[in-house]
């Protein structure tokens, strides 16, 4: 079963944000559209979800204007249980991640990790927040120096054993709103030393280009990378990629890469 929830469609004007849920049936290959009540969330994309057991766990995201200056920011967390599909409004406790959009989220154990994500500034964030989902408390994680990372927004999160991974990521912009670019590397949170640590490509290597917004997913031992922006430079236009990468990570802190090149046909 594939959940999905909210999202704004850009190609319209006004842009139109929305709210409800879906549920892709892997097996039947149908779509549903559960009837749920409660505490339901307002309208919003770039949010997070992550489910624990019986939950899905909702924080954060925004709406944006036509100009992508102005809009709405959240930080609130909600929980959808997937049982009875009754949204509740979570009473949090602890040190609360400012409002955000796009930023990266996994869950290792009992802890929901929230890394970086934008404004509406082109401002992106360094911070990463754990939330304790028994106790539910947030938490900042303080880093010693030179153990923390660049603003990152738009990066794809995940969690392998007690380590949590983004890949490549937008860079935001300066303070002339001139795009500053995005990253072409996957890094590697140790949480328990709490220290990042960068995996590179190989130099000769050119087919992860930087990029931002990827859909990526781990099995056998791969990880796979579809899509993403391309952003070479803060000079160079950004475009709409359907590569797909297969990265094989390796026990120095580098990774090798392929390339997918059998597309389906239209």
């Amino acid at each position: 079963m594939l959940l999905f929830f909210g999202g704004q469609i850009v190609n319209i004007c006004p842009k139109e944000v929305c709210n409800d849920v879906f549920i892709f049936n892997t097996s039947t290959l149908k779509w549903s559209y559960p009837k749920v009540y409660g505490d339901i969330p307002s309208p919003r994309g770039w949010c997070s979800a992550n489910v624990v057991g019986n939950k899905m766990f909702l924080f954060g995201g925004g709406s944006f204007n036509e100009s992508w200056r102005e809009g709405t920011l959240c930080n609130d967390m909600y929980t959808l249980d997937l049982i009875t599909w009754e949204w509740t409004k979570v009473v949090t406790h602890g040190t609360q991640p400012s409002p955000r959009a796009a930023h990266s989220s996994a869950i290792i154990n009992d802890i929901l990790i929230i890394q970086g994500g934008g404004n509406f500034t082109g401002a992106v964030y360094d911070d990463t927040f754990l939330f304790n989902i028994r106790t539910m408390t947030w938490s900042l994680l303080v880093f010693e120096p030179g153990c923390n990372i660049p603003g990152i927004g738009s990066s794809f999160g995940c969690a392998i054993g007690n380590y949590f991974f983004l890949f490549c990521g937008w860079l935001g912009m300066d303070e002339e709103s001139n795009n500053k670019g995005a990253l072409n590397t996957v890094m590697m949170l140790d949480i328990e030393k709490k220290k990042w640590v960068e995996l590179r490509p190989p130099p000769d290597d050119k087919l992860l280009k930087n990029r931002s917004a990827i859909t990526a997913c781990f099995y056998g031992g791969r990880w796979y990378c579809f899509g993403g922006i391309k952003m070479e430079s803060k000079s160079s236009p950004a475009w709409i990629t359907d590569e797909v990468i297969v990265i094989q990570p390796s026990k120095t802190p580098n990774f090798t890469i392929k390339n997918v090149d059998n597309y389906p046909s239209e």
